[in-house]
């Protein structure tokens, strides 16, 4: 990620690959003798190009620092996000 910091907040972005598998149709339910119980569906793998942003709020203390991270990948189909609060450790 590239990023820019102004005072305590930091933004960055930059350009990633996102892949992973969908479940698709319904095969029917599991064998007999599977360790796992759960129906059966057909695996469709996808990989995509995403953009993930974050946007950090610090506040730092002379060994320590307290946070919170809004981060996220915008992508086709596959988008996601989150909220993190953070404890930063060493010398600030």
């Amino acid at each position: 990620l590239y990023g820019l910091r102004v005072s305590n907040f930091i933004f960055s972005a930059g350009l990633s690959n996102v892949w992973g598998v969908d479940r698709g149709q319904y095969l029917g339910p599991a064998e007999p003798g599977a360790l796992l119980k759960g129906d059966r569906y057909e695996k469709i793998h996808y990989s995509t190009i995403g953009i993930p942003v974050e946007a950090r709020f610090m506040i730092p203390f002379k060994w320590v620092g307290l946070g919170i991270t809004a981060y996220g990948n915008l992508n086709d189909g596959h988008s996601f996000g989150g909220l993190a609060l953070c404890v930063y450790a060493g010398k600030l």
